[in-house]
């Protein structure tokens, strides 16, 4: 019976298949075709261009290809087309798809016609020898990184007329200036941001190296994700008390930039806002900040201080390095500071990517609190000789020693970080009491740490310091070192 059934279903599939190979649908056809220097398509009597092979040099797109009417461009027809100097697109064309002309870079102009209502994602970019286009009255709608690494572009005119987008100078807004959405590559010098502006877009004045100085009007609220990155001859910036938001990879990348002022109204820093900045040497945290990424202020070579505001309720500083409200937790270990570093015993926790590319960081000593070490917490600190970790940690996150090729671990005998050490494939050393200085030996040059680590008024717990076992340090540690030393019969540590 349900072989019976089968069979008659696959006899009415194959009629009703039948039946609608010989009914017509109007004009609709769809081929392949090739025209001269194009290939096209066609689709209810219009061509769609999808490819050119021509030699390029200044060309007009046709406006028919084998009698039929050209209303359509695929995405990427043009596509690496590097020997096109010229473009002019006839009328009739309704967009220019996502990455139409992209990396086309030795195209110096385009002619848009009116008929154009959208431009795709990325539709330019690449084009690096554009200098100036127009847009006219008929966009509608622009895309995403349009105008990216056009980096001989100078202005992006609009049609006053246009109803959705205009322009001022030569930068591209909306129609009503309050988002500013391109400026132009090409643009050099110091750059005043007109009033009214509320927004600044994504990748706004991306790769502008040409700019040195800009200016932000109060009434900006939101500076969008790569706003400013890639601005590498940018000295200066001062946020506006009105911006709330710097998103992610805001000025990332703008290699000169040495001073930064944060607005008292922003509440969040994002993902790598300032990340590799490696000019900046100093910031401070405004009270209003509520949210800072973990990673805002990776790979800044030569910052030395984040200095955090005393009235901010959600983190703090020390000695220029940022940590929560109630210093448990260390977030950020600026990426210019030297040498050696003792972790505070109020923290608990070692924030992930904290010491990141911290390259002039030598030897690191945690504190006695110190639980957690997070993921990448000091991936490529590739100065890093020493890290002194006690028995106190019970979680080292993935890749937290990640390039340190020259690291050994002082650690204690059956740890969770010797076992770390061994799984991972890095050195280790168990801990001496009284050899602070980390070469397996007690000896005069520990005391010479001593008596530094005295005067300069040392807080943080070390248990290599602890020679009397008490649980601190301080100048009854010093005087036993010394007697030690006299008679290697005094013993260290903890006695009976």
């Amino acid at each position: 019976m349900k072989k019976q059934t089968l069979k008659k279903s696959l006899a009415l599939l194959i009629s009703i298949m039948l039946i609608l190979s010989i009914i017509p649908f109007g004009t609709f056809t769809v081929s392949a075709e090739q025209d001269g220097d194009y290939t096209y398509s066609v689709e209810n009597g219009n061509a769609t261009i999808t490819g050119y092979n021509g030699n390029g040099g200044d060309i007009t797109i046709p406006s028919t290809l084998g009698g039929y009417p050209v209303t359509n461009i695929k995405s990427s027809a043009f596509y690496g087309c590097s020997n096109l100097t010229s473009l002019t697109i006839p009328n009739g064309i309704t967009s220019i798809g996502s990455y139409m002309f992209y990396w086309c870079y030795n195209l110096k102009s385009v002619t848009i016609p009116s008929s154009v209502t959208s431009i795709g994602i990325s539709a330019f970019e690449g084009c690096a020898n554009l200098t100036s286009i127009n847009l006219p009255n008929s966009v509608v709608s622009i895309g995403d990184w349009v105008f990216e690494d056009c980096n001989s572009l100078s202005s992006i005119n609009v049609d006053t007329d246009n109803d959705y987008y205009s322009s001022l100078d030569g930068v591209l807004f909306d129609k009503d200036k309050t988002n500013l959405i391109r400026c132009p590559a090409a643009k050099s010098g110091d750059y005043i941001i007109p009033n009214g502006v509320i927004n600044i877009g994504n990748y706004a004045f991306s790769n502008c190296s040409g700019l040195k100085n800009i200016t932000m009007p109060n009434g900006i609220v939101n500076i969008e994700r790569d706003a400013f990155i890639n601005c590498n001859n940018l000295i200066s910036i001062n946020i506006p008390n009105s911006v709330t938001n710097i998103e992610n990879y805001a000025f990332a990348s703008c290699s000169s930039l040495t001073s930064v002022t944060l607005g008292s109204s922003v509440t969040s820093i994002g993902y790598r806002t300032f990340g590799s900045c490696s000019s900046l040497t100093s910031i401070i945290i405004p009270n209003s900040v509520t949210s800072i990424d973990n990673r805002a202020f990776n790979c800044c070579a030569g910052l030395t201080n984040i200095n955090v505001d005393e009235k901010n309720i959600n983190y703090s500083s020390l000695d220029g390095i940022l940590f929560n409200k109630d210093k448990t937790k260390l977030i950020c270990f600026p990426g210019g500071k030297p040498d050696v570093y003792t972790i505070p015993d109020s923290v608990t926790s070692i924030d992930s990517y904290a010491f990141y590319e911290c390259t002039g960081l030598t030897s690191i000593n945690l504190g006695n609190g110190v639980t957690s070490i997070g993921n990448d917490a000091f991936g490529f600190c590739t100065g890093l000789i020493s890290v002194n970790i006690g028995s106190s940690v019970t979680s080292i996150g993935s890749f937290a020693f990640s390039g340190c090729e020259n690291l050994t671990i002082y650690c204690h005998e059956n740890s969770y970080a010797m076992n770390y050490a061994i799984e991972n494939d890095i050195k280790y050393a168990f801990m001496v009491i009284g050899d602070p200085s980390g070469d397996g030996v007690v000896d005069a040059d520990d005391l010479t740490y001593f008596r530094k680590a005295l005067l300069s008024g040392e807080k943080s717990f070390d248990e290599r310091l602890d020679v009397t076992g008490d649980g601190k340090f301080d100048l009854t540690d010093l005087v036993r070192l010394k007697k030690h030393l006299a008679n290697n019969n005094i013993p260290l540590g903890k006695i009976g």
